[in-house]
C-alpha cells in the first residue's frame, strides 16, 4: 500500500444478523472520509451482498464462519 493509506479491518462471524454490524462500520468509515449519500449507500449495498454471498456460498450457510473485510482509504 502506498504511504498514507488508511486500513481498517473487522471481522463478523458468517451470520446474516451480525452483516448490520458491517454495515454501521463501513458506513461511519465512509461518512467520516468524506462520503456522503448515494456513494455510501451503493458501497454499504455492495460488500451487504458480498457478505450475503460468503454465507451462503463459503459457508454453506452455516453461522460459525467467519467473514473478514478490510478497507482501504488514500489519504
Amino acid at each position: 500500500m502506498p504511504d498514507g493509506d488508511q486500513i481498517e479491518r473487522l471481522w463478523i462471524r458468517s451470520d446474516p444478523g451480525r452483516f448490520r454490524v458491517a454495515r454501521r462500520w463501513l458506513a461511519g468509515i465512509l461518512g467520516e472520509a468524506g462520503w456522503f449519500g448515494e456513494e455510501v449507500r451503493d458501497v454499504v449495498v455492495a460488500v451487504s451482498e458480498a457478505c450475503s454471498n460468503a454465507h451462503r456460498y463459503g459457508d454453506d450457510g452455516r453461522m460459525d464462519g467467519k467473514i473478514d473485510l478490510e478497507i482501504a482509504l488514500n489519504a
